[in-house]
Parts: structure tokens; sequence; C-alpha cells
């Protein structure tokens, strides 16, 4: 082919398909108009402002250049297609747009499992200029195939990684997603709309850390695109739905952020037990609907004014046998919760209130509204604060309460709260200090179990319904 001219005419003209190729390393020179006459073995390769493509397919790729993905880049890297292939950006590297142009990678019908559709990032992604709200503007993205972020990922408004269709995307250790205007660290859809499709492999696991910045961002997102309801049935997850895996930290900053939004999936966590998740205003640590979540170890949430460490809906707390700290930390008159049991539910996980600022708004250890039964067979202990509130629910409590002082600003802590005209029925334990109250109702209140509480405490307050009192025990410090 020494003497042939090759004159592109149109756009997207395909040079070559590289199918089950020699592993590739490509460096600066690489599908440049030269290395191609070089390669091809022509008389001349004439580009005349047009673009090209060079697939690879089913082998290994390396990434060994910085990149511009910008669209309207000269680059010789946006001439390459790739699909089923096993793409490293190598240390060192810097891949990178001001437009908000990611790397998209997709599989073949031919791909028998995801980790033959991958990228490993061991450089710098670095996406800025993109439109989370209207694009979603991904860094990576990958269907059917895994994402391992091996270093760093920055996006301004976008999404670090994101994966359709039995992907799994995991930080590793020394990763880390940086969104710093608005986005979601990880965010991934299990599996094709009509139905769920067994992949078992839909996975989101973070070893490293996630920082999300921005009003309603989220640090990982995670959805089967039909998400069945579990009918009260414990623990109906399987393997056909996702798994969400946190092993280290997240931190959003905005307002109504989420720190884990969990929809069909199983969540398990695993931390330190003291602020594992970080939220802003009105954040979440976990938001789990049609959800199963299992603590793997104790699991702390920090959070400020009306902020939440997980939102229950239609879903499961396994029991574990683990605690979840609470830790407020926003303004002095604000206050935060600790679990939210939205209609009700079983809890069995025990709850520690940290007044960290010593708000006199005081720490909620569980919050139930929406109608349905909340029964607690677990403990709440905490300096001071709420135990229990309920709003529209009815309460079983037979765990235990500890509250040791009232809330700073002289306000009195309470075990049991009512704000709504809801049954209250206690066998548990409940201790609270002085000036503070171990059940406070509006409605019937039944009680067979032990109240103690401090000086000028008051044992049972009713407003208007009947208190019956046919066992156990109330004791009263001095008035």
């Amino acid at each position: 082919m020494n003497n042939v001219t090759v004159n592109l005419k149109k756009d997207n003209v395909v040079i070559s398909i590289n199918d089950h190729h020699a592993p590739v390393t490509w460096t600066s020179t690489s599908g440049t108009s030269s290395d191609i006459k070089d390669k091809m073995k022509l008389a001349a390769f004439n580009t005349n402002g047009h673009r090209y493509k060079i697939y690879y397919t089913n082998s290994e790729f390396n990434l060994d250049t910085d990149v511009n993905l910008n669209s309207n880049s000269t680059d010789a890297f946006n001439n390459v297609g790739l699909a089923n292939e096993k793409f490293t950006i190598l240390n060192g590297r810097t891949v990178s747009s001001i437009d908000g142009t990611g790397l998209a990678m997709g599989s073949l019908a031919t791909a028998t499992d995801n980790t033959t559709n991958q990228y490993i990032n061991k450089g710098i992604v670095n996406i800025t200029g993109g439109n989370f709200a209207t694009k979603g503007s991904p860094a990576l993205s990958i269907a059917y195939g895994t994402i391992n972020n091996e270093n760093e990922i920055i996006v301004d408004s976008g999404i670090g990684a994101y994966g359709i269709n039995g992907s799994s995307l995991h930080n590793n250790t020394n990763g880390k997603i940086s969104i710093t205007t608005e986005g979601a660290g990880l965010a991934a859809f299990a599996s094709a709309k009509n139905s769920l499709l067994p992949y078992e492999t839909d996975k989101k696991i973070n070893d490293g850390t996630i920082n999300v910045a921005g009003d309603k961002s989220i640090g990982i997102y995670a959805e089967t695109n039909e998400v069945a309801s579990h009918s009260g049935v414990p623990y109906p997850l399987n393997s056909r739905q996702g798994l969400i895996k946190n092993n280290n930290k997240i931190v959003m900053t905005g307002d109504k952020a989420v720190g884990i939004l969990s929809k069909g999936n199983t969540v398990e966590l695993n931390g330190t037990g003291s602020s594992d998740i970080t939220v802003g205003t009105n954040g979440i640590g976990v938001y789990a609907e049609n959800s199963s979540t299992t603590l793997l170890s104790d699991y702390g949430f920090e959070v400020k004014d009306n902020g939440t460490g997980i939102f229950l809906k239609n879903s499961f707390l396994i029991p574990s046998g683990k605690t979840v700290e609470i830790k407020y930390t926003g303004s002095t008159t604000g206050t935060g919760v600790g679990l939210f049991y939205n209609a009700g539910g079983t809890n069995t996980t025990d709850v520690k209130l940290v007044n960290a600022v010593n708000s006199t708004g005081g720490v909620v250890g569980l919050y139930a509204s929406n109608g349905g039964v909340l029964t607690n067979n677990a403990s709440v202990s905490g300096d001071n604060g709420y135990g229990i509130i309920i709003e529209g629910t009815d309460i079983v409590n037979n765990g235990t309460v500890t509250l040791n002082n009232p809330i700073p600003g002289n306000k009195s802590s309470v075990g049991l709260y009512t704000r709504g005209i809801n049954d209250i029925t206690n066998t548990g334990d409940i201790t609270v200090g002085g000036k503070s109250v171990g059940i406070y109702g509006k409605s019937n209140i039944n009680n067979t179990g032990n109240i103690k509480v401090g000086d000028s405490g008051t044992g049972i307050y009713s407003e208007n319904g009947n208190v019956n009192l046919t066992a156990g025990s109330i004791t009263v410090g001095n008035q």
C-alpha cells in the first residue's frame, strides 16, 4: 500500500477495527495521521479536517498520555471507539475536559461477565463544565462493566462514576472522588425497565473517600428500575438486586444532600463508629427505600440542623448487634435524628446520641411518623435529648432509654414522646435525669416497665388520654 493515498471526504470514516488485539499502549503519537500512515504503510493519510474512527474491542488498552476530551479537541484519542476493553489510565496521566465530556464505554452482546468491560483509573480524571441536572455529565460511564477508581476523579457538576445494567463501581482504598459544585459520587441503575435481570453483579463499593458539594447532591445513588414493595415482609432482597457497601468516609456539604440513596438494594455499612457519613443541613446519611440495611460494625453519622442518620421507607435494618451514633454538629438551637421510620417498623439497632454543640433543640434517637406501629427492641442512650418521638404512629417500647441530664437551656429530656394522638405502650426501662420526663403522651399510655427520673422530674405526663399502670415501677428523685 506504499503507493496508496487516503483522503477523507467526511467524518467518522472507519480506519480500522482491532478485535482481540495485542495489548495497546496509547501515547502522545498514537492515532495521529503520521502514525496511521506508517502502520498502514500508506503513501499519505490526509484527514482534510475530518474525524475518523479506530475501534478496539475485546482486549486491553493502556492510556499513557494526557488526553483532552473536549468536543472540539483535535486530540487523536477522540477518534478511538472502545467496547469490551480493559481500559487503564496509567499513573501520572490526566484525562480532562472543560465542556463536561467524559469517558464512556459499552459492552458487546458477546460479553459473558462485566469484568471484560472495564475502566481502571490510576491517574486523574478531571471533568468540568458539565450539567448534572440536565445531562448527568459522568466522568466515567460504563454499561455491563466495571469501574475501579484507584486514584482521583474530580467533577464540578456531574457524576464521578456511572454504571448501568449489571455494572460494578468501586472506589478503592486510595481512591478519591470529589464533586465540587453538585452531583453524585457513584451512581448506578441495576437492570432493564420491564423486569429485573439476573446479573447478580450490580455493586457500588466505597473503600476510599467521597466528597460531594451542592444542595440535593448524593454520595452513592443506586436504583433498580422496577422496585417491588416488600409488603411488610422483612429482608426479601436477593442477589438479583444491587449491593451498596460503604467502608470509608462520605462527606456531603450541601443542603438536603444524601450520603447513600438506595432504592431496591441491599446496603452494608462498615465504619469507625463515628462520623462515617457526614451531611449538612436537612441532610440524610442513608435513605433506604424498599431496601435492607446491615451494620457490619458500629457506625456513625454526623448531621446538622434537621439532619437524619438513616431514613427507612418500607425498608429494614437487619439485626446485627451494632450501634448507630448520631452526632449533632449544627446550630445551637437545631436538632437531628438517628433513625427515622416512615410508617413504623421494628427497631433492633442501638442508638447513641451525641449533642456535640450543646444544642437546646435536643437530639432524637428514633422518630416515626405516617401511621403504623414502631416497636423498639433496642436501646437509646445519651447525655440528653429525646429517646423516641412519634407522630401519627403508635409506639411499643420493649427496649431501654437512658438520658442522664436535661437538654441544654433547662429543657426536659424525654424518654418517649408523642406529637399526635397516638398510643404509647412501654414494657422497657426508661431512665432520665433531673427536670426531665419519662413518658409524654396525648392519648392512651400503657406502662408495665420501669421508669426512673431525677430531681424535679416527671415519670408519666398525659395531656388527655388514660394512663394504665398494671405492673412495673416509677421512681422519682427529690421534688
